[in-house]
């Protein structure tokens, strides 16, 4: 759907703005599957007794960690 100015004629920002908005969605969505993977590579270093600070087991912990990053 595209905006409309009051003239009828098609915005010339609508197209920009949407592609601005395409590109904040995928950068937004790439940190969170860099943070994730981050986040699972870590936690499979932890020692047990880390694990059991966070209130995890080891098996949580390499269930977790052997998730795929785009796995919510």
């Amino acid at each position: 759907m595209s905006r409309v100015l009051h003239n009828g004629y098609p915005s010339p920002l609508a197209s920009g703005q949407r592609r601005i908005a395409r590109g904040v969605r995928l950068v937004t969505v790439l940190g969170v599957w860099i943070m994730r993977r981050r986040t699972r590579n870590r936690l499979s270093e932890l020692e047990p007794h880390m694990l059991a600070d966070i209130g995890l087991t080891a098996a949580e912990a390499r269930k977790e960690a052997g998730r795929t990053f785009w796995q919510g």
